[in-house]
């Protein structure tokens, strides 16, 4: 089973690192919510979290999530003030920035990260 791991960046980086567990937690992942070092000796407020996750479903099933987490992100920009989420697993990695194109559709990308290359 295969790690996976998102970084979110912005002023909004808290809640919505909490909002992002809570929605794959409905497909089955559990994960860890990590402060960055760096953060922890900020005297602001933290602006960025590392979430780990095993991936244990369908990478297809949590692109979709992490899709709809972004376009919802991506439509309520000046209340969440996020400014980019970056995708890891392993060597291959995704970043989101924020505003993105409307148009554009992530779960296309993010399921390429996510996916074994023996897929």
């Amino acid at each position: 089973m295969a790690n996976f791991q998102v970084v979110i960046e912005g002023k909004g980086a808290v809640a919505a690192a909490t909002e992002l567990k809570e929605l794959l937690a409905e497909t089955g992942l559990s994960g860890t919510v990590e402060v960055p070092d760096e953060e922890k000796r900020r005297a602001d407020p933290i602006e960025a979290i590392i979430l780990t996750f095993a991936l244990n479903v369908a990478a297809s099933v949590v692109a979709d999530r992490i899709n709809e987490f972004i376009r919802k992100h991506d439509r309520n920009q000046d209340k969440n003030q996020i400014e980019y989420v970056l995708l890891i697993r392993d060597d291959k990695r995704h970043r989101i920035d924020f505003p993105f194109d409307e148009k554009q559709d992530t779960s296309e990308e993010i399921r390429e990260v996510l996916e074994d290359e023996d897929s």
